[in-house]
């Protein structure tokens, strides 16, 4: 084993914070925590298992095998002769429309042209759209304004709306069979009386409580980490929750991100393609966590989301205020929300 040489999976990246590091499996959603001389270890390139020892000087033959081996159990690496034929992946971000995503407000006052609002998302590239209602609508309504996506390109709807007693699991079930691209339901002001059920391919959330829409965002919470290519590699070059990101507000004024309250017009008189492509609006998309104070050396930064709307402090790249960790105290818990 010795002159072999040890490597990583391309898909398992080693990222280093100030008190420990991460091995993140981009191909298995997982994660590993390692110590941080372990990181060291990992980025030595081209030397043999031996080799590696010496760098140093001998003095941690025995943690390395075990780490080695360990590793090499667990599915994130592998012992090899041939280094050479297992090159690093390649982690550049790539998606193919100026817009990804899309959150829509609509209170009971809007007015929206569905018709056209979803057409130009859809020359914008944007293949995920999430309606969120301030009162509760009515499944003909819902599937009213779903019909206006029949051929329309735009792959997947979320809704948030307030639950009331025509959400059966019936009507449910068969609003989801006529509405093939809902991926995600979230009711709130659920009534905790009423029995939650689920629906297969479909995510479906009670909660209790009335959503803040504006104000209940920004958490960075453990449970809501994502390791996957597509995020990690977002994660490296771009703010993770602004990029390629538009939100219509319940008046229809175009903006980064309802809880910015920054507008860029209105669907009335602007085109959603002109605001977006604009330097203005894709300002805020190159903030990533490597900019940001305290994030930049936070082990977890490719896997979390990010916050520009509620900070710390009022500096653009200060850390999201509704972050519990802090990775300059060694040895603190990490207590997500």
């Amino acid at each position: 084993m010795k002159h072999q040489f040890f490597s990583l999976y391309s898909n398992c990246i080693p990222v280093s914070g100030l008190s420990q590091a991460i091995i993140y499996d981009l191909q298995f959603h997982r994660y590993k925590i390692i110590p941080k001389l372990l990181h060291t270890v990992l980025n030595i390139k081209g030397k043999t298992v031996y080799e590696t020892k010496k760098e140093f000087h001998n003095r941690y033959d025995l943690g390395i095998d075990q780490y080695y081996t360990k590793l090499a159990d667990e599915g994130f690496g592998f012992f090899t002769n041939e280094p050479e034929y297992f090159p690093e992946i390649e982690l550049s971000f790539a998606f193919p429309g100026i817009i990804s995503n899309a959150i829509i407000d609509i209170d009971i006052e809007s007015n929206f042209d569905f018709s056209r609002i979803f057409n130009e998302l859809q020359i914008c590239g944007c293949d995920t759209v999430q309606l969120r209602f301030y009162f509760s609508v009515k499944l003909m309504d819902l599937n009213l304004i779903l019909t206006h996506l029949v051929d329309s390109s735009i792959k997947s709807v979320e809704i948030l709306v307030p639950f009331s007693s025509e959400f059966t699991k019936n009507n449910i079930n068969e609003f989801v069979d006529l509405n093939k691209r809902i991926r995600k339901i979230i009711f709130h002001k659920w009534d905790v009386n009423q029995n939650q059920y689920h629906i297969d391919d479909v995510i479906l959330f009670f909660l209790p409580n009335e959503i803040d829409y504006i104000n209940d965002c920004g958490y960075i919470e453990k449970s809501e980490f994502v390791t996957n290519f597509r995020f990690f590699t977002e994660a490296l070059h771009f703010n993770t929750c602004l990029h390629k990101k538009v939100s219509i507000n319940t008046k229809g004024e175009i903006m980064n991100c309802p809880s910015l309250n920054i507008k860029f017009g209105n669907i009335d008189s602007a085109s959603i393609l002109n605001v977006v492509k604009s330097k203005k609006f894709q300002q805020l998309w190159h903030i990533n966590k490597d900019k940001v104070h305290i994030c930049k050396h936070c082990e977890y930064r490719y896997m979390c989301s990010d916050c520009r709307a509620f900070r710390s402090s009022e500096s653009i790249y200060s850390k999201p205020s509704k972050c519990t960790y802090n990775p300059h105290k060694r040895n603190n818990s990490i207590n997500f929300q």
